[in-house]
């Protein structure tokens, strides 16, 4: 029996022990003692330990615990001397148990379903257990406020301890459009709807995630990078075949204008026709192979300023804030398309770097100013107008002498064209009747008078002086050296020289008319 007593008695001991609580002890009081004097102030402590010659200056010694430590200062300079002092802190128990050192032993629990507070050792309600988006608001849990919801940039956060809105003084500047505000505790941009506090687990996770999300964004932009490189590489090439054909062009147009030379010499109209033709053409291909040279060099730049835009943004990925580190790869997505039209521009020498039709107007796009400077070529464009008039006028004279002597023109038929001229030629010189002899100054018009007339009216007395300049052009500033060309004063000789066969041929057939009259 007294077997059975002796153990529930242990039992009953043994169980208050294990569920007995335990707190930090509240000190009641502290004295300070020196030279075997006590004192209830480190104040008074400090001023008794002084004299008109020395300063003591006390302070707590946290290598020792329950003591102070008093520097000797003499006229304000350290002695490295320093005293301990004896200190008795008096400790209670306000909620129950049993002093023992600084803490609170052996106390009762609390009773359901409060529990004790582990730093004041007061009892009461649990606390409560909130979401991360949540906070404990006097035993509720309370979605936590945005606060930054009137701020444009962020840098404001709910602290979940002092349960009040915070801010750090010098926030992080976000660049994304997506992710505008930043969020001090996780040291990221986010979107203007999230969150922003210092819930433990939400920075927990944060700083897990980080690490993983930046060299993800990294690696994707390093390779964008590359890609860039080599695009812009490919542009440079290709400019550089662009430069190449101006050259070739040049030596075909040379070719050609010696050909015109030749066929003038023969004096055979349709050599000259089919000579003039091939000029047109090689001054044309001349043309825009300066304008493709130009487009390709400007699309070239231009490549390579995007190139050197992709590599900022690739550099200036942070090692943090995973919000700016995507900004900044979102930009060289946006800028990878106008790479590409840049490198397209350069290979076709249709475009300056923007698109297809920008820049210097080719033979396969639209026409636009020349804003480089760059396919300014005088001798061509001199060249080309020239070029158009004679072969116009060259095909005018062809058609005219070997025109059927039945033909139709405007709707009309003409039944005998060299009628028509007679009828044409009557009319100028014999009001349309050559039977009767116009008035003259010495009566009836005699054939030398009309044929004096008639050269009054067709003059052939064409002449020039002067010798006709080449036209000199330097074009080594945009790397196409200096060009100095005459092609211009053979067609003008080859135009006057056509205009006055045909008069001549005109008069012959006036003479004629006119002694067949008589």
């Amino acid at each position: 029996m007294a077997r059975l007593i002796f153990v529930a008695l242990s039992g009953l001991l043994f169980s208050s022990s294990v569920f007995a609580d335990t707190y930090p002890a509240v000190v009641t009081s502290t004295n300070y003692t020196y030279s075997g004097t006590t004192f209830i102030s480190l104040s008074e402590c400090s001023a008794a330990m002084s004299d008109a010659y020395t300063t003591r200056t006390c302070f707590q010694d946290t290598s020792t615990t329950g003591h102070i430590s008093c520097i000797l200062k003499s006229n304000g300079n350290d002695c490295g001397f320093t005293q301990i002092l004896a200190v008795l802190q008096t400790y209670s128990c306000p909620y129950g148990g049993t002093v023992s050192g600084d803490s609170c032993i052996n106390v009762e629990p609390c009773t359901a379903p409060n529990v004790r507070n582990a730093t004041t050792g007061m009892c009461g309600p649990p606390p409560v257990v909130c979401s991360a988006t949540e906070y404990d608001n006097g035993g509720v849990c309370a979605p936590i406020p945005d606060c930054n919801a009137s701020s444009e940039t962020g840098g404001n956060f709910f602290n979940k301890t002092t349960k009040q809105c915070e801010m750090v003084s010098s926030p992080t500047i976000c660049i994304s459009d997506v992710n505008k505000k930043y969020c001090p505790p996780i040291d990221d941009c986010k979107p203007a709807s999230y969150i922003c506090s210092n819930d433990l687990q939400t920075v927990t996770d944060a700083n897990a995630q980080r690490s993983m999300e930046i060299l993800a964004t990294k690696a994707l932009a390093d390779a964008k990078k590359t890609q860039a490189d080599q695009l812009a590489s490919a542009a440079a090439d290709a400019a550089a075949v662009k430069a190449g054909s101006v050259d070739t062009a040049k030596a075909a147009r040379d070719a050609a204008s010696a050909a015109l030379a030749a066929a003038k010499a023969s004096g055979d109209q349709a050599a000259i026709a089919g000579a003039v033709k091939a000029f047109a053409k090689a001054n044309d291909d001349v043309i825009d192979a300066l304008a493709r040279a130009s487009n390709s060099a400007a699309a070239k730049q231009k490549a390579t300023d995007i190139g050197v835009q992709i590599g900022t943004e690739d550099g200036a990925i942070p090692a943090s804030n995973p919000g700016n580190a995507d900004a900044h790869n979102r930009n060289i997505d946006g800028l990878l398309p106008g790479l590409s039209r840049a490198v397209d521009d350069a290979v076709s020498g249709d475009g300056s770097g923007t698109g297809r039709g920008s820049g210097v107007g080719t033979s396969t796009s639209s026409p636009s100013n020349d804003t480089s400077g760059l396919a300014t070529d005088a001798t061509a464009k001199g060249i080309e107008a020239h070029t158009k008039g004679i072969e116009a006028n060259t095909k005018g004279i062809l058609d005219k002498l070997n025109a059927p002597d039945s033909f139709s023109s405007g709707g009309n038929v003409h039944g005998n064209g060299k009628s028509d001229g007679k009828t044409a030629i009557s009319s100028v010189l014999c009001n349309g009747n050559c039977g009767l002899s116009p008035s003259c100054t010495s009566g009836t018009c005699s054939p030398s008078e009309r044929i004096d007339r008639l050269k009054g009216l067709y003059s052939l007395n064409v002449s020039a002086s002067g010798e006709c300049p080449p036209i000199e052009m330097d074009l080594s500033g945009v790397g196409l050296g200096s060009h100095s060309v005459s092609g211009h004063c053979l067609l003008m000789e080859s135009v006057r020289s056509s205009v006055t066969v045909i008069m001549t041929i005109v008069m012959a057939i006036g003479f004629i008319f006119i002694l067949m009259s008589a």
